[in-house]
């Protein structure tokens, strides 16, 4: 934890010393501009430190201040950084070039103060637009024809939500966007694939019976991501079974005689010593029928060296399609198998979902939220 809280203030320290480095430099601050900004950092610093201090006090309200101050100023500062960092580039370039060739070079070259204002409200404007896209769920949709599908069954449909993180900022908005798409879609199974609450779930029993109210003909089942052990994993899954799901940890369940879920383990629950997760999955997928339709929900979208060939369709989420253009192109680098649906070499499927709510900002850009509707049917 020391460790982790150390990396945290060097890197998050350091982005928020470089824009007070820039905003007193393009906008002349004296020491009390300087002071006052350097004091609204500090806060917003410590903000996601206070946050969780006051949610484990039980000061729910003052914990939810925290955390839309802190996150929202997190998601600035991000765009800032992205938008800024080559607009300075650009004008050391343009410096450099005004001594090779003279100062006609300057007009091409934005001052110190235009850069940071464009930098602003670049960061602004996208923010703003990724709040509100945030809130705008896709549905998306495929269909997976197998002949392990009986053809009496016509078609099968599995509902997904993947990261949603039920917790002080996400709340009944976005469970009212939930139950209207699963409402509309009325599945045979609706699974969370990890990740469906972050913090303190104490205050979220209205939203747990709501989830339980969701349609859902063969059931509601679950997995373990990694903010449920972040959160306190006994919490985690007394919330989770409240809101209906069965939550599958290295277990499987079969369903119509030739559907078999399998549900893994988070990694992370290892580093609490509270998880189940295992370096090689097939011994839990070989207790599955293999003639069934193996369906593996696991939170990260990586498969195991030992598992693959041995389900027809993992799903999964985690990664939030990088939530915040450009940190998908920082996601990718971690995790080669990206969103939307991929067929591996050695036989079956795995689908990644973008996810259904945020994590930490209020805010997607260019990496809306989504709702998954994955249709069985029978091979042609």
């Amino acid at each position: 934890m020391r460790a982790f809280m150390l990396f945290y203030l060097a890197i998050y320290g350091s982005m928020n010393g470089y824009l007070l480095w820039r905003a007193k430099g393009a906008l002349s601050l004296g020491l009390k501009g300087t002071t006052l900004i350097g004091f609204w950092i500090i806060m917003m610093v410590a903000a996601p430190v206070a946050m969780h201090l006051c949610e484990r006090a039980g000061m729910e309200k003052t914990a939810r201040l925290f955390a839309w101050a802190g996150w929202c100023w997190l998601g600035f500062i991000f765009l800032f950084i992205c938008a800024s960092l080559p607009l300075d580039i650009f004008r050391a370039a343009g410096a450099l070039l005004r001594l090779v060739f003279g100062p006609k070079m300057a007009a091409f070259v934005p001052g110190s103060k235009l850069a940071f204002l464009t930098a602003v409200s670049l960061s602004l404007t996208g923010n703003v637009y990724g709040f509100f896209e945030a809130r705008a769920i896709r549905t998306e949709r495929i269909v997976i024809h197998s002949s392990k599908v009986p053809k009496g069954i016509g078609r099968f449909r599995i509902v997904q939500i993947s990261d949603v993180h039920f917790g002080l900022i996400l709340r009944e908005g976005l469970m009212s966007s939930i139950a209207r798409v699963v409402d509309q879609a009325q599945p045979d199974i609706l699974v969370s694939t990890g990740d469906l609450v972050d913090g303190a779930s104490s205050s979220l029993d209205g939203l747990s019976s709501r989830l339980a109210a969701l349609p859902a003909r063969d059931g509601k089942f679950a997995v373990t991501g990694n903010h449920e052990f972040y959160a306190g994993i006994e919490q985690s899954l007394a919330f989770t079974k409240k809101a209906g799901f069965t939550v599958l940890r290295q277990e499987k369940t079969a369903i119509g005689g030739w559907l078999t879920l399998v549900g893994v383990d988070d990694p992370a629950g290892s580093r609490f010593k509270e998880g189940k997760a295992l370096p090689d999955e097939k011994p839990v997928l070989d207790l599955a029928v293999p003639s069934s339709f193996i369906v593996l929900l696991k939170h990260q979208p990586v498969v195991e060296k030992g598992a693959a060939g041995h389900f027809d369709l993992q799903l999964s989420g985690h990664i939030h399609g990088g939530q915040i253009f450009p940190f998908n192109f920082v996601v990718r680098l971690s995790y080669p198998l990206w969103c939307g649906l991929t067929k591996l070499p050695e036989g079956g499927e795995v689908y990644v979902s973008r996810g259904t709510g945020t994590w930490g900002p209020p805010v997607r850009l260019f990496e809306p939220p989504e709702i998954t509707i994955i249709d069985l049917e029978p091979a042609h």
